[in-house]
């Protein structure tokens, strides 16, 4: 895993070109101008928030497990009706598989466009 202070001084302010989504694979690759990628490996989910043309990122911050359950218990707990982000009975069962399983939660911040989590093992920067 690269670190996130490297990863966001190469994307900080930079716009979004594409991305894409292999769930078979279980990635997702943000490609960004100057042919920078971001790499989320053993994907679980993730969830995309206002994408438009131009999409411009701020950064990228991982933050803990508890958090993010404790920031969104009230849209997860309606969420995990549908096995969103994955199979659990509750929010503190999800904790426990998260923690298990090691996932972590990414968050990505735009300074326009496109914004959302992504909850996956891994994160590395492509240049």
């Amino acid at each position: 895993m690269d670190d996130l202070k490297s990863i966001n001084d190469c994307i900080h302010d930079k716009k979004v070109v594409s991305y894409t989504v292999n769930i078979k694979d279980k990635k997702i690759q943000l490609n960004i101008e100057e042919n920078i990628s971001i790499i989320f490996d053993n994907v679980l989910a993730h969830k995309f928030n206002h994408v438009i043309l131009d999409n411009i990122l701020f950064n990228i911050e991982e933050i803990s497990i508890s958090d993010y359950i404790q920031n969104n218990k009230e849209i997860l707990d309606e969420l995990l009706k549908y096995s969103y982000p994955t199979y659990a009975k509750n929010c503190n069962e999800l904790k426990i598989q998260l923690d298990d399983n090691r996932y972590k939660i990414f968050i990505i911040y735009s300074s326009l466009g496109l914004n959302g989590n992504v909850i996956a093992k891994n994160i590395q920067l492509k240049i």
